[in-house]
This record gives structure tokens, sequence and C-alpha cells, in this order.
């Protein structure tokens, strides 16, 4: 009974402690960015690989951005695509901010990433996925940060969709305890997460991408922080991606995550608690992965005392998580894709020990 009650107390605060006390500290020590409306010269990154079902819309959402036309270059990088792809994109080819890069075979997203900067001419670099929508004005919004010396990097704020159960209950658990504490984070010091799917950086900063890297987005997160500069989530920067619907895919994606997570994380080891980098080396980077990595052993262990020792907890728990159904739907969908999550980082700590990964392209959820 005593190892349950221990147990209950450190995932609570684990999972509930590190948001309250995040939210505090962004009251207390808030650093807000110094905004301003600029237009330096961007370059748009589109990494892709067998995206004909959406590549089409993409660019014409890319096209669409409320930013000058003059002020920005679309760069899409084909990564040996196997179908319709590179037809579609033939037919783009002669637009004069349209830079189209042929990549011979599956090399993976980082690679495609480099091929890009390779040629980017922009102040500015943003990174987007071919499934991924931005808002009109998300791009002039994300730039407005740069006009503060201090910010590196931002990233913007991911709205996933879907009609399925599983992807609403990933759009409220993401929002309830990703998205909000992100920007909490991003008020104290730097975020601890980027999203592939809109993130920008200053070109000075990133000459070429890990190519080992699964998450190359975490990868560019670190790399910028480590050079003294801020990494921050603008909340009006709306990002939309429809979000997969099978619970087999939702568990894969989340343990590919996990293991780039991991592995950017062990390479770069020396920043956690090291005050050089401040806030995000001393308190948000080590938070950040003791929680992924405590929260499904916490889960396990303390599932197998409840079943075999006082399982009437078991019930007692149940019945909460009724009374909270009750309260509020929302919330119960993000407590229970959480289990989700845990089992996907359970796998990802196995993936990553055993070697079980690979840095090529793969459709998400496969």
């Amino acid at each position: 009974m005593i190892v349950v009650i221990i147990l209950l107390s450190l995932f609570s605060l684990l999972f509930f402690g590190y948001p309250l006390l995040a939210w505090v500290l962004s009251k207390v020590r808030n650093k807000p960015v110094k905004r301003r409306k600029i237009f330096p010269f961007v370059s748009i990154i589109i990494p892709c690989y067998n995206e004909e079902k959406v590549i089409e819309n993409k660019i014409q959402n890319t096209l669409s951005l409320e930013y000058p036309k003059s002020k920005y270059e679309i760069i899409v990088v084909d990564s040996g695509s196997t179908d319709g792809t590179k037809d579609i994109l033939e037919k783009h080819g002669s637009l004069n901010h349209i830079r189209l890069v042929r990549q011979s075979r599956r090399l993976g997203k980082a690679s495609a990433i480099n091929e890009g900067l390779a040629i980017a001419v922009g102040e500015i670099v943003v990174l987007t996925d071919a499934d991924a929508f931005l808002n009109a004005k998300s791009l002039e919004y994300l730039i407005e940060n740069f006009a503060d010396e201090s910010v590196g990097a931002g990233v913007g704020n991911m709205i996933l969709g879907g009609n399925g159960i599983l992807s609403k209950m990933n759009s409220v658990f993401y929002q309830y305890f990703r998205q909000n504490i992100r920007e909490w984070e991003s008020k104290i010091d730097s975020v601890s997460f980027f999203s592939g799917e809109f993130l920008a950086f200053r070109k000075c900063l990133i000459e070429k991408v890990d190519e080992n890297a699964v998450s190359d987005d975490l990868s560019i997160l670190f790399e910028a922080r480590k050079k003294g500069l801020r990494c921050i989530c603008d909340e009006r920067a709306y990002v939309f991606e429809n979000d997969i619907e099978t619970l087999w895919g939702q568990v894969n994606h989340k343990r590919r995550t996990f293991v780039g997570t991991l592995q950017v994380f062990v390479k770069n080891l020396y920043v956690l608690f090291n005050p050089k980098y401040g806030f995000f080396g001393m308190f948000i980077a080590p938070s950040y992965i003791v929680r992924m990595l405590s929260y499904p052993f916490f889960i396990l262990t303390l599932s197998i005392f409840l079943v075999l020792y006082v399982p009437w907890i078991l019930l007692f728990v149940l019945m909460l998580l009724f009374l909270i159904t009750i309260v509020s739907k929302r919330a119960i969908l993000a407590l229970l894709y959480g289990v989700v999550v845990q089992i996907a980082s359970f796998l990802g700590i196995v993936d990553y020990l055993t070697g079980n990964y690979t840095v090529l392209w793969s459709k998400k959820g496969k």
C-alpha cells in the first residue's frame, strides 16, 4: 500500500507538478519577445516523399500566404518519390519563386532538408511538412519574433484534425499537455520541443542538419539554444495537420518520435543542468527528458501493484475516471490518450536500445 501511495505521489508530481510550475514561472519570470513587423527574405523548404495526395494543395497553400511574394522563395525537395509527386511538381517548376530539388533515392528527411539549405538564400529558413497547412498570416506572425535579436528559432501552434476518436483524443492531449506547456516554457526561456510541421530559424545558425537525426526538428532546437539564442513558440502562427486515425499508426508515430528524442538528448547530455544554457539547461530540458523516461515505467509499475496487491484502488480509479467523464469529456480524452503515449514511449525506449530505427523516410504511423 505504501509503495502504491509513493508511486501515485511521484507520478502526480511529475505529470501535474511540472505544468503547474511552468505556468507559475511563466507569470513571475516572463521574458516577452519583442515582436515587430519585419519582412526579411525567407526560404521555405518543403521536404517530401511520396506526397502526391497533398503536394498540390501544399504548394497552393504556401503561395497564398500573406507575406510579400518578393520576400520569400519556396524550395521543394523531392526525396526519391516513387508515386506521382514528381509529375505534380513538374507543373510548378517554371514559377519564379519555386525551386525544385530532386534526390535520386530516399535518403531521409534530414538529408532532404540539407539539400534545400545548400541553395537557400533567405535570412530566415522555414521548414514545413507537405501534409501541414498554414494559416494565411502564420508566416508573418512567426517571422515577427525574429525582430528580437535574442530569438534564434521559433515554432508555430499545431492544430490536429480528424474525425476519429483517436485523433480527437490526441488533439485534446496535445493542447493540454504539449502546446500549453510549450507556450509557458517560451515565456520562461526556450521551449522543450519543436514540431517539424512548421518551424523557422536563422540560417546563420544551422549550416547543416545532422543527417543521422531521426528528430531533425529537436536537433535544430538544441543547435540554436547552444549558440545562446532562445527557441520560442508563437501561439498565433497556426499550422493544421490531419492526424493518424488508427491506434497502431498512432503508437508507431509516437515511438519513432520518442526514439528521435532520446537520440538528440544523448548527443546533448552536456546541456542538461548546465547553467550556461539558462533555464532551458537547468530546468526545462532536464524536466522534459525525466518526464518522458519516467512516465511509462511509473504506469507499468503502478498497474502491476494495483492488480496484484490493491485491486480495490483500481476500482476507485475507474470510478474517478467515470466522474471526470461526467464533468469534462475533453479531460478524460486527454488522460486516456496519455496511456497510448506511454505505451509508445516504452516501445520507443526498446527501439532505441536495440537500434530498431532508421532515418529513412517513412509515412507517419507506418
